[in-house]
């Protein structure tokens, strides 16, 4: 027993080592042009100068935050702000890790476990900060939350509701977060507490938000008027009419939807279940061994049936690998989370951590347009949770007829498990999917630096960067269009305007007056930007070609005007590779 006792501090010492280092190992692998270099670029260029003043507001700590990472040593390379963002990963897995084993004494390996499990699930770059911030806030929200409830700490629920009213400055759709007051009200029911408790602690989680919410609007309006902040909301509603996957009915029927996508497979786990219950309540004292055998032997055969249905797939480089099997899990623990909260005699913290793990579930979809994507993304807290309770269930329930709920859980655990680690080995990601054959790496590009990717994509940014360099077109601004945000970061190009021009959230009207002021500037400096187009969008600016990818009515209307723009100022084309165009002009 002693000497359980001075090993035990270095095993978990040794695990959260493994846990820090866990989310850096794909940090050079992959070279995204989408999401990364958008994500830097802002942090690069964080100013009402060069972003749309909806985006810079709706997501203004995580930028700010991003703006001091690109100020440390390497801070102007991918690689280094790759480390950085990376560790905001590693900061919430080691947190989690001793949390759980710490002030839950939930058993080392399985927290251990659960915080591998989660940095594998984390599909989207780290790069996005107003996700991983976000999920940050949250975290330590609810860990606050969780101390003082069980504790009776008031303070504790200040604090957290404090950090939960900041996370609206991480980003606007945080809003959404404010429903984790929910739990507050079902463990006050589970542990039957007094209105005047109730009433108390709900005071102070919502005294706490407003101080969170309030200081971030209070600096919005000494640093920027409030005026200007409020014009900019106002913005991101009437946003959501154009891009309709952002407003709130879409975002919910998202989740909706995507249980209902995996109800063909969850009738399977359900029918198991039903028929597997049905044979062990027969004759419940007798021949249990052969009901647990067969009961097996039907896990067995219903793995073997999903894996040859396409329930997850092989190919690790794509999220079809993870999604039904997590979604599936989802649901799946929000019902045995509901059977933990309305059981009798079961632990009053154990039932909160039930009700954490529903509440997670539902509020971690929301805010985002992913669906059920944004969801797995964060289950730092939702997957030791959930193998906490199935190690519980399995410990305390010797009944047979509980034996089939055992098995199916478990089941959904370990294709998670297996089909999880294996895509988080995998995965890296590279324009909204993951990245293949990347086995090149990227010389000549320094903020590109030793970074790997395909070799197509090395040598199509190599050239770009080499041409921009050579005919002295690095020191103007740029114009980019046609998903390639990432280029104003990668090629060290100043933004005339929205580096994401071609997004439905940026609008046509507001592109019209962006474009309009780079006119003026152009008439004031007497000098234009660089434009820089993905070549299938440039060919049908041209006429070259019918159709590019994500056309729509407004999108055509954004070409028009870059065709108007380029015309005026007599742009010719002065490099073209598979992938860019550039557009200079003497003028």
């Amino acid at each position: 027993m002693k000497q359980k006792k001075i090993i035990k501090p270095y095993v978990i010492i040794g695990l959260a080592i493994l846990l820090l280092l866990y989310p850096l190992r794909h940090i050079c692998l992959g070279v995204d042009i989408w999401d990364t270099g958008y994500n830097y670029a802002n942090f690069k260029y964080n100013s009402l100068e060069y972003m749309d003043s909806m985006w810079f507001f709706a997501t203004w700590l995580s930028n700010q935050t991003g703006a001091f990472l690109t100020g440390l040593p390497f801070g102007d390379t991918v690689l280094g702000l790759n480390v950085y963002t990376a560790l905001f990963v590693s900061v919430m897995a080691v947190g989690t890790f001793l949390f759980c084993v710490y002030k839950l004494k939930m058993p080392i390996l399985l927290a251990f476990v659960g915080e591998v499990l989660a940095c594998s699930l984390c599909w989207a770059p780290a790069a996005i900060l107003y996700n991983y911030l976000t999920y940050l806030f949250l975290l330590a929200g609810c860990i606050l939350l969780y101390q003082g409830l069980v504790n009776g700490k008031d303070k504790y629920l200040l604090l957290a509701g404090i950090l939960l009213g900041l996370n609206v400055a991480v980003r606007f759709s945080n809003l959404t977060h404010m429903g984790m007051i929910l739990v507050v009200w079902g463990y006050a029911v589970i542990v039957r507490k007094s209105w005047r408790i109730i009433l108390k602690e709900t005071g102070m989680c919502m005294l706490g938000y407003v101080i969170g919410l309030g200081s971030f609007l209070l600096v919005m309006s000494i640093r920027y008027g409030f005026t200007e902040y409020f014009e900019s909301v106002l913005r991101l509603f009437e946003m959501t009419e154009v891009a309709t996957d952002y407003s709130p009915a879409r975002m919910l029927l998202g989740m909706v939807q995507a249980y209902f996508d995996c109800s063909y497979w969850l009738k399977r786990f359900g029918l198991m279940l039903v028929v597997s219950t049905v044979l062990c309540l027969i004759a419940p004292k007798r021949w249990q061994m052969a009901k647990k055998c067969i009961t097996l032997v039907a896990a067995v055969l219903l793995v073997y049936w999903l894996s040859q249905s396409n329930f997850y797939l092989k190919d690790y480089t794509i999220y079809q690998s993870i999604y039904y099997p997590c979604v599936a899990l989802f649901a799946l623990a929000i019902l045995f989370s509901g059977y933990f909260i309305l059981k009798r005699g079961t632990d009053a913290e154990d039932k909160l951590k039930a009700l954490f793990v529903v509440i997670l579930i539902l509020i971690g979809t929301l805010g985002s347009n992913n669906a059920m994507y944004s969801g797995i993304n964060n289950t730092f807290l939702v997957l030791p949770f959930i193998l906490y309770l199935i190690w519980k269930f399995c410990r305390q329930e010797d009944k047979v007829w509980f034996f089939p709920m055992k098995c199916v859980m478990l089941l959904a655990v370990l294709i998670v498990g297996v089909q999880g680690v294996r895509f988080g080995y995998t995965f890296s990601y590279e324009e909204a999917t993951g990245g293949r054959n990347m086995d090149t790496k990227i010389t000549g590009v320094p903020t590109l630096e030793g970074m790997i990717t395909n070799k197509e994509k090395a040598e199509n940014l190599t050239e770009l960067y080499n041409y921009l360099e050579e005919n002295g077109l690095r020191d103007k601004e740029c114009i980019l269009y046609g998903q390639i945000p990432a280029i104003a970061h990668y090629m060290e190009l100043t933004p005339a305007l929205n580096i994401w021009s071609d997004l439905r959230s940026y609008g046509f009207d507001v592109m019209c007056r962006d474009l309009e002021k780079v006119r003026e500037e152009i008439t004031l400096k007497g000098k234009t930007p660089v434009v820089i187009m993905e070549i299938s969008w440039a060919e049908y600016m041209q006429g070259k070609r019918q159709d590019a990818i994500f056309m729509d009515e407004t999108t055509i209307k954004k070409l028009e005007l870059i065709r108007a723009f380029l015309a005026d100022y007599g742009y010719e084309t002065g490099f073209e590779n598979d992938k860019y165009v550039v557009f200079s002009s003497k003028y």
